[in-house]
């Protein structure tokens, strides 16, 4: 509502199945039914990183209270954890 809707990545025509929001940083995660996370910043054109898992649709996605951890869930049952601190 404070901001207007933004596209990254390529769009390549892969769903996104999960969305995440960085509590602390302009930061967005997407999770897509290749099983891939995009991160991206709103008003840039290109992802800023992407972290590749195997082929199951991600599910759900969370940060942790301080944005510096990223845990995602798959469609078949596996969890990543990715961890961005120093």
């Amino acid at each position: 509502m404070g901001k207007p809707p933004v596209q990254f990545g390529d769009g390549d025509g892969i769903a996104v199945t999960a969305v995440a929001a960085n509590p602390k940083l302009d930061l967005i995660a997407a999770g897509l039914e290749s099983g891939k996370v995009i991160l991206g910043q709103p008003g840039q054109d290109r992802p800023v990183s992407i972290i590749g898992g195997k082929h199951d649709p991600v599910t759900t996605m969370c940060w942790n209270s301080n944005g510096d951890v990223l845990l995602v869930g798959t469609e078949g049952g596996d969890i990543y954890i990715s961890d961005f601190r120093d």
